[in-house]
């Protein structure tokens, strides 16, 4: 992302293993609503999207997986409907925000499979991506970090370990302060959107071979995927056949 970590993965892996998760799929949850309102694809990607965030506090709260998850079946749906999005992104209104909402499920799965350190990692990725999904505002990082001091303070004080589960109910409402405006957010993307304007690239030819060409725009899309949430799309492209110089009169 190109804003400042709201938190890092250090200071995430100071909680205890289901408290990772807990906070994880919480953040989830919260991006939950953008991919609902912005995915207009399949209904089972909005499925697969919302299973893994349940899936990641069931998790949480009993420290196992319900007997009767599948997980390959449940991984490759999540990963299916990300890819959807992802190929939309750049194409569409609105589609960088789902996609960063899938992401923010894709993170919280990943809580739950991997070790304490790597699901602290993965828990500032779903951190990062919810607060992407709602293009950074105020109102949702100041949730997200309450949410982690209450986890903080309470692991301290009642002396969690990494035994302990945590409720979903433990965070209390999920907008404490008002849910944010998603109106003003949709305005302002399409807006952003609209507003965009192109960018030309020029390539001497006899200079850059077709392979260093892909490569370089390749790279170009990776940051401005990673600053914006989008794709660069490219629109036409255009030959020019080098005009010599003028030769002066008389010569």
């Amino acid at each position: 992302m190109a804003s400042m970590k709201l938190l890092t993965a250090e200071e995430i892996a100071q909680l205890p293993r289901w408290a990772i998760v807990a906070f994880a799929a919480r953040c989830a949850r919260r991006a939950q609503p953008i991919f609902e309102l912005f995915w207009a694809g399949p209904k089972k990607h909005k499925k697969a999207v919302a299973n893994a965030v349940q899936v990641a506090e069931r998790v949480a709260l009993r420290g196992k997986f319900p007997y009767t998850y599948n997980i390959r079946r449940a991984h490759n749906a999540l990963y299916a409907a990300t890819r959807a999005v992802f190929a939309t992104a750049g194409k569409a209104t609105n589609a960088g925000k789902a996609y960063a909402a899938a992401c923010a499920a894709n993170a919280a799965e990943y809580a739950i499979i991997t070790a304490n350190d790597c699901s602290a990692y993965s828990a500032a990725n779903a951190i990062d991506y919810a607060s992407a999904a709602y293009s950074q505002i105020t109102t949702v990082s100041d949730a997200i970090i309450a949410d982690f001091e209450k986890l903080k303070q309470s692991a301290k004080k009642e002396h969690w370990t990494d035994e302990t589960l945590v409720r979903p109910k433990f965070f209390g409402p999920l907008w404490p302060d008002g849910e944010p405006n998603l109106q003003v957010i949709i305005a302002k993307s399409i807006k952003k959107f609209r507003d965009r304007e192109p960018m030309s690239l020029y390539f001497d030819r006899t200079e850059f071979s077709n392979k260093e060409i892909a490569e370089i725009i390749s790279m170009l899309s990776e940051l401005y995927h990673d600053v914006s949430g989008d794709r660069l799309v490219i629109d036409k492209t255009m030959q020019f056949t080098p005009v010599g110089e003028p030769v002066p009169e008389g010569v």
